[in-house]
């Protein structure tokens, strides 16, 4: 059996605006693929805001926001 591959594809709805804010994230799984770049777990690193809420939305959350 092929297994398919679902990915999320961008849209311009989801592209940050200008406007949007850099937060502070922690990465809390092992294998988090953001900017096409897997970044281990503890990792600390700073996203905009939208792109955050996609992250903390995932059940289990991929990340959780330590500062703004």
């Amino acid at each position: 059996m092929n297994a398919e591959k679902t990915e999320t594809k961008a849209t311009k709805k989801d592209a940050p605006t200008k406007n949007d804010p850099m937060v502070s994230i922690e990465i809390l799984d092992q294998n988090a693929v953001i900017d096409n770049a897997h970044h281990a777990k503890g990792k600390v690193m700073q996203i905009e805001k939208s792109r955050a809420d996609v992250l903390l939305a995932m059940n289990p959350p991929a990340a959780k926001i330590v500062g703004v």
